[in-house]
């Protein structure tokens, strides 16, 4: 059996050598155990719905629950800027999820040389159909807040998670998990819930989350276009207000993909839409889940709520666009530089 080869001492030792610095061994068989203390004890009928389907056997098997902690420590305040900028959620300043996989593949291949074993055997998951925040929460890893978002004790919830399935059941885990689960974890305490900008969860309604409305390519509302402010992409105002996220250790500045913590909006509205997402690759905003046209609006809106008139000559091209979405935005930042004018 492979997995009298090697220990989970040795295996997660490698996988510290490969960057993999917080991470836990968990088996299918001891998560779905885990998992069945989920509220509604629908979390371990998921993952077991989607361990087959995905080609993975659900006979037996492990996973390698990873984080990779994102760089905080850089000011990100738009008013320090010596221009107008727009800013990006920290999740996507550098694009974590291409360095995690990367990280995964190094282990990989140094499994695969020591245990003989061939390449489809293992399974990288990382931003995937997978639900890879349940696993993560099941493994006892992480813990899962009432902004939805999973938390570790040393990085916050600054962080993204990856998974690697191995073919044979491993372990570092002795004491029994328990879950950290809202109830416990937050206790009395709703702070994101005051602060989220459209108020989507205190109402439990994801759909209303302002990075969900301005990752869509569509009209938004003016309301929304002022509770967007000077945002480019993403929304991290839950996490920032969270106290568990006040003393959090600072992740590694990696390079892959590094776009910062703003992006400079004179730059952004010279630029069409194809070309704009094409300035893009490579990083995180290169992904399939938004559109060019959609970032493009999103400057314009925070260009409207900059209050820099010096953005108007740019900003006034747009009126004419062919895209009713484009020309929206245009009309409400020239409105708006009027008003503050």
């Amino acid at each position: 059996m492979l997995e009298k080869l090697i220990n989970p001492s040795e295996l997660l030792a490698l996988a510290e050598h490969t960057g993999l610095r917080v991470s836990r061994l968990i088996s299918l068989k001891r998560l779905l155990a885990s998992l069945d203390h989920w509220p509604g004890s629908r979390a371990g009928t998921e993952v077991l719905k989607a361990v087959p389907r995905l080609g993975l056997s659900s006979q037996g098997g492990s996973f390698l629950v990873s984080l990779l902690p994102y760089y905080v420590a850089e000011p990100d305040d738009p008013a320090l800027a010596p221009e107008p900028v727009a800013k990006v959620a920290r999740f996507a300043r550098r694009n974590y999820y291409q360095e995690l996989v990367k990280r995964f593949k190094r282990l990989c291949l140094s499994l695969r040389e020591m245990l003989n074993c061939p390449k489809s055997s293992m399974r990288i998951f990382v931003n995937s159909r997978l639900p890879e925040k349940l696993i993560a929460c099941g493994s006892g890893l992480v813990s899962y807040a009432r902004n939805n978002l999973l938390y570790h004790p040393e990085s916050g919830s600054y962080f993204v998670v990856g998974l690697l399935f191995l073919p044979f059941e491993i372990e570092d885990l002795k004491e029994e998990i328990r879950l950290s689960l809202a109830n416990d974890f937050c206790r009395d305490c709703r702070l994101c819930y005051k602060a989220c900008p459209t108020q989507a969860l205190s109402q439990q309604k994801p759909s209303l989350c302002l990075k969900a409305l301005f990752d869509k390519k569509g009209l938004v509302a003016d309301e929304l276009k002022a509770k967007w402010g000077l945002r480019f992409y993403g929304c991290d105002t839950c996490q920032e207000v969270c106290p568990h996220n006040k003393t959090v250790k600072d992740g590694e500045r990696i390079s892959r993909g590094e776009i910062g913590p703003w992006v400079k909006l004179k730059e952004v509205l010279s630029k069409d839409e194809i070309t704009l997402k094409a300035s893009f690759k490579k990083t995180a905003l290169a992904m399939s889940w938004i559109a060019g046209e959609a970032l493009l609006r999103n400057a314009l809106c925070a260009a409207g709520n900059s209050g820099c008139r010096e953005l108007v000559p740019l900003i006034k091209p747009y009126r004419f666009h062919q895209s009713e979405i484009l020309k929206d935005a245009a009309r409400y930042a020239l409105e708006r530089l009027k008003l503050e004018g």
